[in-house]
Protein backbone atom coordinates (compact mmCIF):
# COMPACT_ATOMS: atom_id res chain seq x y z
CA UNK A 1 0.00 0.00 0.00
CA UNK A 2 1.65 3.21 -0.80
CA UNK A 3 0.65 6.38 0.43
CA UNK A 4 -1.49 9.20 -0.25
CA UNK A 5 0.07 12.23 -1.64
CA UNK A 6 -2.95 13.91 0.76
CA UNK A 7 0.02 13.23 3.39
CA UNK A 8 2.38 15.79 2.27
CA UNK A 9 2.52 19.09 3.41
CA UNK A 10 1.25 21.95 1.37
CA UNK A 11 3.97 23.32 -1.29
CA UNK A 12 3.14 26.79 0.42
CA UNK A 13 3.35 26.01 3.67
CA UNK A 14 6.51 26.98 5.80
CA UNK A 15 8.48 23.97 7.46
CA UNK A 16 9.87 23.79 10.68
CA UNK A 17 12.26 21.46 12.40
CA UNK A 18 10.78 19.45 15.49
CA UNK A 19 12.67 17.54 17.83
CA UNK A 20 11.25 15.05 20.52
CA UNK A 21 11.98 12.18 22.59
CA UNK A 22 10.78 8.57 21.60
CA UNK A 23 11.32 5.47 23.30
CA UNK A 24 13.02 2.27 20.96
CA UNK A 25 9.67 0.89 20.46
CA UNK A 26 7.74 4.11 19.16
CA UNK A 27 10.67 4.70 16.82
CA UNK A 28 10.32 1.09 15.51
CA UNK A 29 6.50 1.60 15.32
CA UNK A 30 7.08 4.44 13.00
CA UNK A 31 9.61 2.85 10.64
CA UNK A 32 7.30 -0.11 10.31
CA UNK A 33 4.55 2.07 8.88
CA UNK A 34 6.68 3.84 7.16
CA UNK A 35 8.17 0.84 5.21
CA UNK A 36 4.68 -0.97 5.33
CA UNK A 37 2.99 2.45 3.39
CA UNK A 38 6.17 3.27 1.55
CA UNK A 39 6.56 6.55 3.03
CA UNK A 40 8.58 8.21 5.30
CA UNK A 41 8.65 8.75 8.87
CA UNK A 42 7.70 12.16 8.64
CA UNK A 43 4.50 11.46 6.57
CA UNK A 44 3.59 8.50 9.27
CA UNK A 45 4.02 11.59 11.63
CA UNK A 46 1.61 13.84 9.71
CA UNK A 47 -0.91 11.51 9.16
CA UNK A 48 -1.00 10.45 13.14
CA UNK A 49 -1.33 14.22 13.79
CA UNK A 50 -3.95 14.29 11.28
CA UNK A 51 -5.48 11.54 12.33
CA UNK A 52 -5.85 12.45 16.51
CA UNK A 53 -6.76 15.74 15.26
CA UNK A 54 -9.62 14.58 13.90
CA UNK A 55 -10.95 12.64 16.60
CA UNK A 56 -9.87 15.62 19.10
CA UNK A 57 -12.67 17.87 16.68
CA UNK A 58 -14.82 15.10 16.67
CA UNK A 59 -15.17 14.96 20.35
CA UNK A 60 -14.67 18.99 20.97
CA UNK A 61 -17.77 18.96 18.66
CA UNK A 62 -19.77 16.55 20.65
CA UNK A 63 -18.96 18.01 23.76
CA UNK A 64 -20.11 21.49 22.51
CA UNK A 65 -23.63 19.57 21.59
CA UNK A 66 -24.21 18.02 24.51
CA UNK A 67 -23.06 19.99 27.38
CA UNK A 68 -22.95 18.46 30.63
CA UNK A 69 -25.98 19.19 32.81
CA UNK A 70 -25.96 20.96 36.17
CA UNK A 71 -27.11 18.81 39.36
Amino acid sequence: MKLQKVAEPSKNEPMRMVSFRLSEGDIEKITFCANALDGTKSDVVRMGIDLIFNVAERIKKISYQHPPTKV
